[in-house]
């Protein structure tokens, strides 16, 4: 994916799951394409997961396309394909500043320093406190006071904020936490 200054979004790559967000799935595209994304909308942020491709918009919301397993989306629907951008489910009032997509998840960062995780919480990689339990909504991750998240990010099946105080915390597969241990943790 790339992101342009003037807000639009070029997808190039595999399109098995519709992650070029064309309106197509299958055929993979050698060369940047634009994204179709909603009438009047720029993107001010973009990430790419396992099979799936997300934006963050200048409004404050989120769209999203591609793989739709374990809720990776954020639309409700927990399989199938979604090959056109189609708006994430956030509650009324909150704005994402930022996105990073792991193979089946995805953290957003709102303008209020609020860690969002949606999709697949197979290792406990959105940090809601209760591995297994896959989100197709965005929900709050409960992030202990450590000061304000400045940053997000992570892996396949973990994830990492870092604050304005220079502490990182993560969550998910034990063995990539960095905290010397192998158990996984389904909180920051």
């Amino acid at each position: 994916l790339a992101l342009t200054s003037d807000g639009r979004v070029y997808a190039w790559g595999g399109n098995d799951a519709g992650q070029l967000g064309n309106g197509t799935t299958g055929k993979p595209s050698a060369t940047p394409a634009q994204v179709p994304l909603p009438a009047g909308a720029r993107a001010t942020a973009v990430t790419a997961g396992e099979g799936d491709s997300l934006a963050a918009l200048a409004d404050g919301g989120v769209v999203g396309w591609g793989d739709e397993s374990f809720g990776s989306l954020g639309n409700g629907q927990t399989s199938g394909v979604t090959p056109s951008p189609v708006r994430t489910l956030l509650s009324a009032g909150v704005k994402v500043t930022s996105l990073f997509a792991g193979c089946f998840h995805t953290l957003a960062l709102t303008d209020k320093g609020v860690v969002m995780a949606w999709g697949d919480n197979g290792n406990g990689q959105l940090g809601i406190g209760s591995p297994q339990s896959d989100s197709s909504f965005p929900v709050r991750v409960p992030l202990p006071q450590f000061g304000q998240v400045a940053s997000i990010g992570g892996g396949c099946v973990h994830s990492v904020v870092v604050t304005d105080r220079g502490q990182a915390l993560a969550w998910g597969a034990g063995t990539l936490l960095g905290n010397g241990g192998e158990t996984s943790s389904s909180s920051p």
